[in-house]
């Protein structure tokens, strides 16, 4: 099995630093760890199978648990390049993309199981509209009807989304608002 780091771009990587403001990203003791300059990181842990990430974490502060764990290391860096990338085009004033967070306005293709307390477990269909093994938890529901529109997406289609005005090719049909100082504001 490979490992983590392995299974990670670091092309990808890089860029998802940059968007998030990290100084120096390094891998250390088999995780990836991106902290700005406020002291809020980014931090990739884990295996294939069960990659945990925990975005904007204050000081290394991980008592709240990861905001996802994946099995699959991809869909964990798509986690992280569009969180990241939401944070770069407010940064340059492009407007924020506010995917809607109702689990009625998930894109086809997957099924969102509510788990206790706030969070939901999302799945991908196959091509026969079963459940595969490729699967998220997310500790906040509306993140996983959010990844519907970005998980069955290509690399380059979501770095190319962040830097367009518009969002295409992926978020062309999703709300933008300029940005605030409120970084949580939901339609």
């Amino acid at each position: 099995m490979r490992s983590l780091e392995a299974s990670l771009d670091p092309e990808l990587l890089a860029v998802a630093a940059r968007w998030f403001g990290g100084i120096h990203p390094v891998w250390r003791d088999g995780e990836w760890l991106c902290y700005d300059a406020k002291t809020d990181g980014i931090v990739i842990s884990g295996a294939p199978g069960a990659v945990r990430v925990f975005f904007t974490i204050h000081q290394g502060d991980r008592d709240g648990g990861p905001d996802v764990i994946c099995t699959e290391p991809e869909d964990a860096l798509r986690y992280v390049l569009f969180r990241s990338g939401v944070k770069q085009r407010q940064r340059y004033l492009y407007g924020r993309l506010l995917v809607p967070f109702s689990p009625s306005l998930a894109r086809p293709g997957f099924v969102i199981t509510p788990n206790e307390g706030v969070g939901a477990t999302l799945t991908m269909e196959d091509a026969e509209g079963r459940g595969s093994g490729r699967r998220l938890e997310f500790k906040l529901a509306g993140r996983a009807t959010e990844a519907t529109f970005y998980l069955n997406a290509g690399f380059q289609d979501i770095v190319d989304s962040i830097h367009t005005l518009s969002g295409e090719p992926l978020f062309g049909d999703v709300r933008q608002v300029q940005p605030t100082g409120v970084e949580h504001a939901r339609p």
